[in-house]
């Protein structure tokens, strides 16, 4: 394993509403299956719920980064996703984008935008943390 690297990714961008983040429960794991880890919790005075995802990948960050800033391609792999477009780069770690959601019948797709903000450390080149919010 000297070329990869352990990652774990935080994913907490499908917020349905605004929140108090004070006010809020703790995260509750609900699925956790072929080393990815689903949490979720409740959104205060709503039936929503915030979800959150987990795993622990062996690539390096670089790798991970390229994959998750072509949000054009989230069709191809992010569940039920029809459509996904970039709306701002704010810069190289910040990213505004949009997309619609297949929701079966009777309801309508579910669009959101979401706001991406990439972090990382990589400082001993072995282990890396990478957490996408």
């Amino acid at each position: 394993m000297s070329n990869k690297v352990s990652i774990i990714i935080i994913l907490c961008s499908f917020i349905l509403s605004s929140t108090n983040t004070l006010a809020q429960e703790e995260w509750k794991l609900v699925k956790d299956k072929d080393a990815i880890k689903i949490f979720t919790r409740s959104i205060e005075g709503t039936r929503l719920k915030e979800y959150k995802g987990e795993a622990i990948l062996s690539v390096t960050i670089e790798q991970l980064y390229n994959y998750l800033i072509k949000v054009e391609n989230y069709q191809d792999w992010v569940y039920e996703c029809k459509e996904s477009t970039l709306i701002s780069k704010v810069d190289d770690k910040e990213y505004i984008f949009y997309s619609i959601y297949k929701i079966p019948w009777p309801f309508y797709n579910r669009d959101i935008v979401t706001k991406m903000v990439v972090s990382g450390s990589n400082s001993d080149k072995k282990d890396c943390l990478a957490v996408i919010s």
